[in-house]
């Protein structure tokens, strides 16, 4: 018992002591707090830096389609310049369908020349339905890299929606939005 409290006496007066230490001289306590973070770029261990995009190389599109008593329908996005590497950072969908006439499979389609066609599927969610309507919504977080040469058929990244049945409301359909950057092409 007598050691413990004797042990805790010492720590206690160490801390003490380094408070007294801090306000009477704040800037070498400062200093040695800075001695110990002190962060170093050289050559041989550098830091890497990320720097934001131009403005010009920012690209963002959005695409919408009608189900029209279909079990889907897609839309097609801007195409990707000549020379121009697209890195997708997000793509959100937003369906409203019949009621029962659910989205099934909701995916980024990419018909890249010559390797040939890639789907990212986007996993969908239910949102609060009204009579009339089924509401679902989805986001796929990138990056995922799509090259500039697309197949002359699809001029660019594609939004597909498909259903479980087909949607008669009036006006049930689909809105895409995609959002990334522009690198140049290697």
């Amino acid at each position: 018992m007598r050691f413990a409290k004797r042990l805790l006496m010492g720590v206690g007066a160490a801390v003490l002591a380094g408070l007294l230490g801090v306000a009477i001289a704040p800037k070498a306590a400062h200093a040695v707090v800075a001695a110990l973070v002190q962060v170093v770029n050289t050559p041989t261990s550098a830091i890497p830096t990320v720097l934001a995009p131009a403005a010009s190389n920012i690209y963002i599109s959005s695409c919408s389609g009608l189900y029209n008593g279909s079990t889907g329908n897609v839309c097609d996005f801007s195409a990707v310049p000549p020379g121009q590497t697209l890195v997708v950072t997000a793509l959100t969908i937003w369906s409203e369908s019949t009621p029962g006439a659910d989205p099934q499979l909701a995916q980024l389609a990419l018909q890249v020349y010559p390797l040939g066609p890639f789907w990212f599927a986007v996993p969908m969610g239910r949102q609060a339905s009204s009579g009339t309507y089924d509401y679902y919504t989805g986001t796929l977080a990138g990056p995922i890299v799509i090259p500039s040469g697309t197949w002359p058929f699809s001029p660019g990244p594609e939004c597909q929606v498909f259903l479980n049945g087909n949607s008669t409301a009036e006006y049930s359909s689909f809105q895409c939005t995609i959002s990334g950057y522009f690198v140049p092409s290697s």
